[in-house]
């Protein structure tokens, strides 16, 4: 095997400092890895250096309904990823 990814699936949440966009609404986020570094970071050549918070431009964010946040909303439904107007009244589940 000459490839960690030829015998097992690795992932990992890293959290650091927020960009200007996260930092609107929360003091985290997670790093975003851009894809040149992959191979630097798997193969062990890089370290915290290239640890950063996403570029502005990468990310993008809307408002969703706060079903989100609710056990009741079932886990498949596609509508609590689409874009809500906080204005105006929210369905309750």
């Amino acid at each position: 095997m000459n490839n960690v990814r030829d015998f097992v699936s690795l992932r990992a949440a890293i959290i650091t400092e927020p960009n200007a966009m996260v930092a609107e609404v929360h003091d985290r986020m997670p790093v975003v890895l851009v894809p040149e570094r992959f191979t630097s970071w798997i193969e062990n050549e890089a370290g915290l250096e290239i640890l950063l918070p996403a570029t502005e431009g990468v990310l993008q964010r809307w408002s969703v309904s706060k079903r989100v946040n609710g056990s009741k909303a079932p886990k498949d439904d596609a509508t609590l990823a689409q874009p809500v107007d906080v204005d105006a009244p929210q369905l309750q589940v």
